[in-house]
């Protein structure tokens, strides 16, 4: 075979095996797109979904965490405390200051009393962000996390549905008057109860809840 021959013919080769390595490479950078295409669909939404939900449970323990039991009167409103939570420990002074009269019988008061030395009515708001559990002609009930309950009782014109998220500060409703508490005039019985049982509010105003 002559050199010209020989030189044609490792030149049909060299473009055969160039032609080769190009179709490889081209073949492994369209696999290669294809891999990080199909991770991108398949692990995005997927990593997404993780963030978000992290974000929903840092944002659910910081409300639970951080907010504070505020009193259920405005400072404006001028609004003070008129009576306090029976307690068992107290002086006996202390709890006759306590105790609510119905006809001959006397009751444990299991919450607090506010009103104003005018008699005038104020503004009821919520302690707490809550749901609004039961809402009634003359009381309303908010449902919060941890078994916790507030009760806004001898109230008027109720602002809110139940069903609803209040919260904390928005007012619900107006002060009134009651049967059980009439000579204290136009007042609110605020209650707090954790797990049913009537709990001294005083022990959760200022405290996180």
């Amino acid at each position: 075979m002559s050199l010209e021959e020989k030189l044609k013919k490792n030149s049909r080769t060299n473009r055969f095996f160039r032609k080769k390595r190009m179709i490889s490479c081209y073949v492994a950078v369209v696999g290669l797109i294809g891999g990080v295409g199909l991770w991108y669909q398949l692990a995005v939404p997927e990593l997404e979904r993780v963030m978000m939900q992290e974000d929903d449970e840092a944002q659910t323990v910081d409300s639970k965490v951080q907010e504070v039991m505020e009193w259920p009167v405005q400072a404006e409103s001028s609004a003070k405390p008129i009576r306090a939570f029976y307690k068992k420990e107290a002086s006996t002074k202390e709890q006759e200051a306590c105790l609510v009269r119905k006809g001959n019988t006397y009751f444990a008061h299991d919450g607090l009393d506010f009103s104003r030395k005018d008699g005038k009515t104020f503004d009821v708001v919520a302690a707490l962000t809550g749901e609004v559990e039961k809402v009634g002609p003359d009381q309303v009930v908010l449902k919060h996390a941890d078994g916790i309950r507030t009760y806004y009782q001898c109230v008027s014109k109720p602002l809110v549905k139940a069903g609803e998220v209040i919260s904390q500060g928005d007012v619900i409703a107006c002060a009134g008057c009651s049967e059980l508490e009439k000579a204290d005039g136009v007042h609110l019985h605020f209650c707090v109860k954790k797990n049913e049982q009537s709990v001294d509010p005083a022990t959760y105003l200022g405290k996180k809840s």
